[in-house]
């Protein structure tokens, strides 16, 4: 049985989005969360945006549906690297907490969204992780089936 997989954010990514005029709209309703496993995570690492979606408390014509960062962090949740034993950077995303993950990238220099965003990625990152680790400490996962904590 595999583990369920780690959001980084306080909420699933389902949870950002909101009803508006009939429909159900949102940045993290975008079905490229479900297909690339990790997208979400490097998404909420790269983006403090994220932060600011819940609760909503703007005009919901305003809600964002996509921010900017978000074809880099998905390319780089595709992306493969010798390092990670063939396994996808978004594979890792999924399992590891952010600081886990950011140890785990940390020597590889051909990362897409640092080609794309330059190395302050790095500065913004380390920072958003510390945060995140933070804001979900007070969550424990455990796999009642198999009996046990998931890390």
């Amino acid at each position: 049985m595999q583990a369920e997989p780690i959001h980084w954010s306080i909420a699933p990514c389902t949870a950002y989005g909101i009803d508006y005029e009939g429909q159900r709209l949102g940045i993290g309703l975008d079905p490229v969360f479900q297909a690339v496993p990790g997208a979400w995570n490097i998404l909420v690492l790269s983006c403090s945006i994220i932060d600011d979606l819940l609760p909503w408390t703007n005009p919901p014509g305003e809600f964002p549906v996509s921010v900017v960062s978000m074809p880099s962090a998905v390319a780089t949740a595709l992306q493969r690297h010798s390092e990670t034993g063939g396994r996808t950077l978004g594979d890792l995303a999924a399992t590891m907490r952010p600081g886990q993950f950011l140890q785990a990238i940390e020597g590889m220099d051909d990362l897409i969204i640092v080609q794309l965003f330059g190395p302050a990625w790095w500065d913004l990152v380390r920072e958003r992780a510390e945060l995140l680790e933070r804001m979900n400490r007070n969550v424990v996962r455990v796999d009642f089936r198999g009996r046990k904590v998931l890390h």
